[in-house]
């Protein structure tokens, strides 16, 4: 949980949100979407305190694998290319979504790194 991330960092009394929107195994592509950039929209008008959204996404895109439109060994330069594009403008169209509808919000994209 994030809010136990920043208590043990020393910030403590940070509320966490994510009831309709940390859905595990999700994927950029997905929440790119516009029904589900919607979603976000909605979280964010309806909950005029948020002023963080923390982003994972992009490792599902990439394990999806050949079969889920993922990144696959073998798979040749322009597709790969490609792929890394999609994820990017993905992302992109979820921080500006964000960004229009909270334009003072602090998005955190995280690694998968600890």
């Amino acid at each position: 949980s994030l809010e136990r991330a920043f208590t043990r960092a020393g910030y403590d009394g940070v509320l966490e949100k994510g009831d309709n929107t940390a859905i595990g195994g999700t994927t950029a592509s997905y929440w790119a979407q516009s029904a589900q950039l919607d979603v976000i929209e909605s979280e964010l008008v309806n909950n005029p305190t948020i002023d963080m959204v923390h982003l994972s996404l992009g490792g599902n895109d990439f394990l999806a694998g050949s079969g889920g439109g993922g990144w696959y060994k073998g798979m040749g330069a322009s597709a790969e290319d490609a792929f890394f594009a999609s994820v990017k403008d993905n992302l992109e169209a979820i921080v500006q979504r964000v960004l229009d509808v909270r334009p003072e919000a602090h998005i955190v994209i995280c690694s998968y790194d600890w």
